[in-house]
């Protein structure tokens, strides 16, 4: 359910930005330190810990330090979130963050020359915008962007293509269809495909 970076390993084809990198970063008027972040931890959890379960452990408390999980939780639900009590807000808030967690454990396990770069960033109406790519040699890089509030990521945007849109819509989905309980549900299952050998 969760897309976050899922075309990694299934090799999209992303033309490289046309903005010049040595420009971008001398225009960069300030600095995205949520992104940096992130993107040093992928490559240290590729580089340093072997296992899924490693990889996700490492990952898990930086998951929670640089994205704006409540909001994201928040945004997904749309009026689902507003009928929940603190408790069960928080209890979604934990499984999303896990979801994130594993679902990068999953997508990002060899190095193998991946390398990120920053190109821009630039004020939102609401925040700022890190505009960055994933180098894989010898294939094409990917362009990510990082939507921030505050310091935060609420949502990244790959190859044009929001994260936070698509979980929303998925969510919306399946709370129509079969309620709440059953995204839960869902949720656990996706966790479970990650955390397995067979995971995409």
């Amino acid at each position: 359910m969760l897309c976050v970076v899922c075309w990694v390993s299934a090799g999209a084809q992303v033309a490289p930005q046309a903005l010049p990198v040595g420009e971008a970063h001398a225009t960069a008027p300030v600095t995205a330190p949520a992104v940096t972040r992130l993107q040093e931890a992928l490559l240290e959890a590729m580089r340093d810990h072997e296992s899924r379960s490693e990889r996700e452990t490492f990952l898990a408390p930086i998951v929670a330090a640089v994205f704006d999980l409540r909001n994201i939780a928040r945004i997904s639900l749309g009026s689902t979130w507003r009928e929940l009590d603190e408790s069960a807000r928080k209890d979604f808030v934990a499984r999303l963050q896990t979801l994130i967690s594993a679902t990068y454990a999953a997508r990002f396990e060899v190095a193998k020359g991946l390398s990120f770069e920053i190109l821009a960033i630039e004020n939102a109406p609401r925040g700022q915008v890190a505009r960055t790519r994933l180098l894989r040699p010898p294939d094409d890089p990917v362009s990510l962007d990082y939507f921030l509030r505050d310091g935060r990521i609420f949502d990244v945007v790959a190859d044009g293509v929001s994260d936070l849109s698509l979980r929303r819509a998925d969510y919306a989905s399946v709370i129509r269809s079969a309620g709440y309980p059953a995204l839960l549900d869902d949720l656990e299952a996706s966790i479970v495909k990650l955390r397995s050998d067979d995971a995409i």
